[in-house]
């Protein structure tokens, strides 16, 4: 079951579908998804098969997804999700997209602190990593512009190195060829 997290200035509930069109907006963005697996969509129904692909995964357990709301107004400006879940080995990959006229205020670090808080405390996570298309990129800023500490290591190098400690357990950034699950939800 996704949990409601809520932040300062953020409100992640659950995925709906109610989000496809909001999600469209920044599925469609190249910008956006530059650190997607996914080129950008150019179908809103292509939007509404994943979500409904994220929904399904969900009940079965599988991912979290949440709709990224600013506080008060229900509108989703961006997803965030833990996806990939492995309980056995404790871990999970995390990803986010907003967008992009929310860029640079911090929203992305924010939502990421709540879910990783959430992957350590309420599901005892161990790692959490964060696929990229290319090699040391970090997508993640803090308001102001400055890229997060951290260091993009291969796939095989992840299982051994820590890129940075994040509230008890491990924040991995790795890097990784681009793949191509059949709509299942990924992150910016």
């Amino acid at each position: 079951m996704t949990p409601i997290l809520d932040t300062e200035r953020l409100h992640l509930r659950p995925l709906a579908p109610r989000d496809a069109e909001a999600l469209f907006a920044i599925m469609s963005d190249a910008a956006a998804m530059r650190f997607w697996d996914w080129s950008p969509f150019r179908e809103v129904q292509t939007v509404r098969e994943v979500v409904a692909s994220q929904l399904a995964s969900m009940q079965a357990g599988e991912a979290c997804y949440w709709a990224a709301c600013l506080r008060g107004t229900g509108h989703a400006i961006g997803t965030c999700d833990l996806s990939d879940i492995d309980r056995h080995h404790g871990r999970a990959e995390v990803g986010f997209a907003f967008h992009r006229s929310y860029w640079g205020n911090g929203y992305a670090l924010e939502a990421m602190t709540a879910i990783s808080d959430y992957a350590f405390s309420g599901m005892a996570l161990a790692r959490l990593g964060a696929p990229i298309p290319e090699a040391g990129q970090a997508p993640v800023k803090e308001p102001g512009g400055e890229a997060l500490s951290g260091e993009a290591v291969p796939d095989e190098e992840a299982a051994g190195r820590a890129a940075e400690p994040a509230r008890g357990g491990d924040l991995s950034i790795t890097a990784s060829a681009p793949r191509r699950p059949a709509h299942r939800g990924r992150r910016d």
